[in-house]
């Protein structure tokens, strides 16, 4: 798990091969255009509203002028 840690704290851009880095640029174009097409559902405003009221914390939401927490631990199971 260590090796795994360095290479994750070392790795730099420029590292990367071309074609790591293009598709490393679509992915992230990707997740963008999904998050802003589905920002104005219902469901990411029930949610978006969810975590700014019961879960308050500092980490900025995407699209969104409010923060919430980070991700929590699971609830436990029933």
């Amino acid at each position: 798990m260590s090796d795994a840690l360095t290479f994750i704290h070392t790795l730099r851009w420029d590292d990367l091969p071309r074609r790591v880095q293009a598709q490393a640029k679509r992915c992230l174009r990707d997740l963008i255009g999904v998050a802003a097409g589905g920002l104005g559902t219902d469901l990411s405003r029930i949610i978006r509203d969810h975590a700014a009221e019961d879960l308050p914390g500092t980490v900025p939401m995407l699209f969104d002028n409010r923060a919430a927490a980070p991700r929590r631990r699971q609830w436990p199971r029933a």
